[in-house]
């Protein structure tokens, strides 16, 4: 079952546009995969790429400076387009990929992660039926290091509504791999912003789906690999540039009381689910002895989430400061 979103209520995708109207019968797709120091992985991220149900594909390799094998790895598939770039990070792994890219639309896959065989396919069958629609996007299954799958991801949100004031509220786009993009939006709108390169993803979601229409599809089309160097597991990074990138889009709809409600849930949420996470990685430096990393815990929560320091009974500060006096001079 497909549902297409628009920006503005009375605006929708026209169902009578059919598929290839708005490009050849069949298209060139690129994945783009940014990697660092994910050699032990991007084979099979490379391999699930290569083995889509829909063959006109290009796939390019970007390699950000990693310091394992990852070139061995990405050279040994002869398909595959291999770039080294300085380390700029995520962001800017994707942007020169999307730069050296061809495709008519564009899929960005980590390199931790693997596609699922109809991927391509389902999210251009739906963009070729809505062309005017900036991207589409599906689910996911959530993999352990071993690749045994461990659950379904369910969107929280209802999805019969417009997707820019529930994506506010929380991001239910949960890997970029879910998204196939028309290029025409990517080259419109911009790529991915390097200074929030931990949310990027996030922040083009919201800049698109303020502006365009967008579809969605039920069907999983990535495994999302959850392990330990997963960017996502350090929550101080997550909460800056989370609430970096709605503090950001803040300013254009700040006279619409719904959304300034909607950012204000979302700015909840976030906080609740990253600040949580920082509060007891306090508590696991603290016993570490990890001071620095302590620091940064309470500088993110004082910038992000002062109300939480304010609590009742929330003692971190003095409990810091007992753990430094307590250390060996």
């Amino acid at each position: 079952m497909a549902s297409v979103f628009t920006p503005e209520p009375n605006t929708r995708c026209d169902p009578s546009v059919g598929p290839g109207q708005d490009a050849a019968a069949t298209p060139l797709v690129s994945i783009v995969i940014p990697c660092y120091n994910q050699a032990r992985y991007l084979g099979e991220a490379i391999e699930s790429a290569l083995k889509q149900t829909y063959s006109t594909i290009e796939v390019v390799v970007v390699d950000d400076s990693s310091t394992d094998h990852t070139a061995l790895v990405a050279q040994s598939f002869l398909p595959v387009r291999y770039v080294h770039q300085p380390n700029g990070g995520v962001a800017a792994a994707r942007n020169k990929g999307f730069e050296l890219s061809h495709g008519e639309y564009v899929l960005f896959l980590d390199a931790d992660d693997r596609l699922l065989p109809h991927a391509v396919e389902s999210g251009l069958r739906l963009l070729q039926a809505h062309p005017r629609c900036a991207f589409a996007f599906g689910s996911a299954y959530y993999v352990n290091q071993s690749s045994t799958r461990r659950d379904r991801h369910l969107f929280p949100c209802n999805l019969t509504e417009r997707i820019f004031p529930q994506l506010l509220e929380c991001n239910f786009i949960a890997n970029p791999a879910m998204v196939l993009y028309h290029r025409w939006a990517l080259v419109s709108i911009g790529a991915f912003d390097v200074a929030v390169s931990a949310s990027a993803d996030y922040d083009l979601y919201l800049r698109i789906s303020w502006l365009h229409p967008v579809a969605h599809h039920d069907e999983p089309v990535v495994e999302y690999r959850r392990h330990e160097h997963n960017m996502s597991n350090d929550p101080c990074l997550m909460l800056d540039t989370t609430l970096t990138v709605l503090s950001m889009h803040y300013p254009q709809f700040a006279s619409i009381p719904a959304l300034a409600a909607n950012y204000r849930r979302g700015l909840a949420f976030w906080k609740d689910f990253y600040g949580e996470q920082i509060v007891m990685g306090f508590y696991e430096h603290l016993r570490a002895g990890h001071i620095r990393q302590c620091l940064r815990c309470l500088t993110t929560l004082a910038r992000w989430y002062p109300e939480r320091l304010a609590q009742p009974g929330t003692k971190l500060v003095q409990n810091l400061m007992d753990r430094y006096k307590s250390l060996p001079r």
